[in-house]
């Protein structure tokens, strides 16, 4: 039984990419830090599809070879009339997710932080007489307290219920996913696929990460309200036409936020950062490059926040400031997006794809996405707020 009196400045409690950033940025700088992780193993259970872009890794300096499952050289996206849209990439890899969250835990230890793993923290509650936090921790005695807490214990946060950051999700902000690590022959390395059907998959995709050797992470998103069955029935399906050879050696299924991030990720000495705060791609549901973004920009917030020996909470609030500054407007635009095709029929999928199909690699991004869909049919968005895409365009 873990049993510790020592006082942290800073308890992160979930130690996935934007727990363990966060922690590396207060560690760096000398402050007490912890992270709690209810899980026994760092990286483990893998709940993500493992893509991410090579700029969201640039902070890291050199990434050891045996993180990177595969390297990303071309990206179809394959609409319902199966008419492709080829891109030539090579801005991407493929993770091990396990070794990268292992990785990332590596660098935060080096710096001093403390982590514990099996820690389930069932309870936190504010000891105002003293001003710290107290963290009940299933099946151990003594509490963990600390000054500051952050919440990066994902999409059901508990930390954003207890003191009043977040509410429970509607189900048009969640995207239903499941997904297998197959293997299979006719998989094929470095192309990574996604795929618009409403057949398999009703307001949302199918995607395709290559992880080398034959192996791909293949998986769906459908949207609660448009699927008549569950994610994994949907994949299975898939897969029977699909890949009827292929050989399953991992399944995980969950919930994606696919909405705006968080209104509040500051209020009294609490923070949420990723998923806690939803703080993910609305239209793909990609967190991974958002977490770490959000983990330096949280982590470097609470540095300087601190001051002879207590936090500043004016100062606290530059994160929240920092954060919906930079993103806001982009992820309005992306709700948009995520909506249009949410609602969309096969049919309009199709006309959608065809309106981007001659963007570049490097025209291909929300904001061109969407110029493109207002140039070609502006009733698609007729009722967007003109002060919303002209903020944007600034």
């Amino acid at each position: 039984m873990f049993q510790n009196e020592q006082i942290y400045d800073v308890a992160i409690i979930g130690g996935g990419p934007a727990g363990m950033t966060t922690a590396f940025k207060c560690a760096e700088s000398g402050l007490k830090t912890v992270v709690l992780e209810r899980d026994r193993e760092i990286g483990v259970p893998v709940r993500c599809a493992e893509g991410v872009m090579n700029k969201a890794l640039e902070h890291y300096g050199d990434i050891p070879e045996s993180v990177i499952a595969s390297q990303i050289n071309k990206i179809i996206i394959l609409p319902p009339n199966k008419i492709p849209i080829i891109v030539n990439s090579s801005q991407g890899v493929i993770l091990n997710r396990e070794l990268f969250d292992k990785f990332l835990a590596k660098k935060a230890l080096d710096v001093g932080t403390k982590i514990l793993l099996k820690h389930d923290v069932f309870n936190a509650s504010y000891n105002s007489n003293e001003n710290l936090f107290y963290l009940q921790i299933r099946d151990q005695g003594l509490p963990i307290k600390s000054k500051l807490l952050v919440g990066a214990d994902g999409i059901d946060s508990q930390v954003g219920r207890w003191f009043g950051l977040s509410k429970q999700l509607d189900l048009d902000d969640i995207d239903s996913c499941a997904q297998y690590l197959l293997y299979d022959e006719n998989i094929q390395d470095g192309e990574c696929s996604f795929i618009f059907d409403n057949t398999y998959a009703p307001g949302g995709y199918i995607w395709i990460f290559p992880k080398g050797n034959k192996s791909a992470n293949i998986g769906l998103g459908v949207n609660p309200k448009k699927a008549e069955k569950s994610a994994k029935a949907y994949l299975d399906e898939y897969i029977s036409v699909n890949f009827p050879k292929a050989n399953a050696l991992r399944f995980t299924c969950g919930g994606v936020p696919v909405r705006q991030s968080n209104q509040v990720l500051v209020k009294n000495r609490v923070m949420l950062v990723g998923d806690s705060a939803y703080q993910s791609n609305a239209i793909s549901g990609g967190g991974i490059d958002t977490a770490i973004s959000a983990g330096l920009l949280c982590g470097s917030s609470i540095v300087k926040a601190y001051s002879k020996g207590q936090f500043n909470d004016k100062k606290l609030s530059i994160y929240e400031q920092k954060w919906h500054s930079k993103n806001h407007n982009k992820e309005k635009i992306e709700q948009i997006i995520k909506t249009k095709i949410t609602n969309a029929s096969n049919d309009k999928l199709d006309k959608y794809f065809d309106y981007i199909r001659d963007l570049s690699l490097e025209e291909l991004n929300v904001l061109n996405i969407f110029k493109t869909l207002i140039l070609k049919r502006p009733s698609l968005f007729a009722k967007l707020s003109t002060k919303v895409f002209f903020d944007f365009l600034k």
